[in-house]
């Protein structure tokens, strides 16, 4: 439980930070308490503004940003699942499906937003786990 995983010198899963893989592509990460939403990419500054630090939040909503950032033609359903692969190990999704279908628990357990994790069960439509 909790893999974590590293593709060619990048750490994914539950240990992921947003932060070197957007410095690698010239993007900064800051948090910014006057920020509009929980999120939001700033193009013309290369900055990815993050109101909250909590950690869960901080890495769902400052990864799913980045997808914009790499993608300007990323879409929710895109950008949902770039952070998603970043953030969590299918195998253990799988895994704490078969324990729980309850989607505020399992953010919890893998350090991502109920938000987030709703998003992609949702798109998910073949997903074992609950959304509700």
């Amino acid at each position: 439980m909790h893999s974590t995983t590293i593709r060619a010198g990048e750490v994914y899963g539950p240990n992921y930070d947003p932060t070197p893989e957007a410095a690698k592509h010239g993007i900064q990460i800051v948090h910014d308490l006057d920020a509009d939403d929980a999120g939001e990419w700033h193009p013309e500054s290369r900055t990815i503004r993050v109101r909250t630090s909590d950690r869960s939040h901080f890495r769902s909503t400052a990864t799913y940003q980045l997808a914009y950032a790499l993608d300007p033609g990323a879409t929710r359903e895109s950008a949902v699942a770039f952070a998603m692969s970043r953030l969590v190990d299918s195998e253990d999704l799988a895994e704490l499906a078969t324990v729980t279908n309850d989607p505020t628990l399992l953010a919890k357990i893998l350090r991502v937003t109920p938000g987030l994790l709703r998003t992609h069960l949702e798109i998910n439509v073949g997903s074992r786990v609950a959304v509700g």
